[in-house]
């Protein structure tokens, strides 16, 4: 991981003495686009810490151990939306199952 570290440091500096070389106006852009990827870095950070978050949460609503009222009618929800899509899943194979036994019967009942 040394290596790697040595790397990162030589690139930064590399980078950080042609931005100086670089005119004030290009400097500004590129700093800019810098702290948009630092931006776009850190709510994709907070997207998943909040995914994270979710789960447990709808981990302790399936142990009862949540009391807010709110929490609980989301975690209601979430339930009812695993079970409407399981039972959608168990459908589609069900279809599936029946289109492949009438292929079946259509080429002379081999697979």
């Amino acid at each position: 991981m040394g290596g790697f570290e040595e790397l990162r440091r030589s690139i930064r500096k590399t980078t950080r003495k042609e931005i100086e070389k670089l005119p004030l106006e290009i400097r500004g852009i590129v700093q800019v686009i810098k702290l948009k990827s630092e931006v776009r870095r850190k709510r994709n950070e907070m997207e998943k810490l909040l995914t994270e978050l979710g789960k447990k949460t709808y981990q302790l609503h399936l142990k009862k151990k949540i009391g807010h009222t709110e929490l609980k009618k989301l975690g209601s929800k979430i339930t009812q939306l695993k079970q409407d899509i399981e039972t959608r899943r168990k459908d589609i194979q069900r279809l599936r199952g029946r289109s492949g036994a009438r292929k079946r019967e259509t080429h002379g009942g081999a697979t």
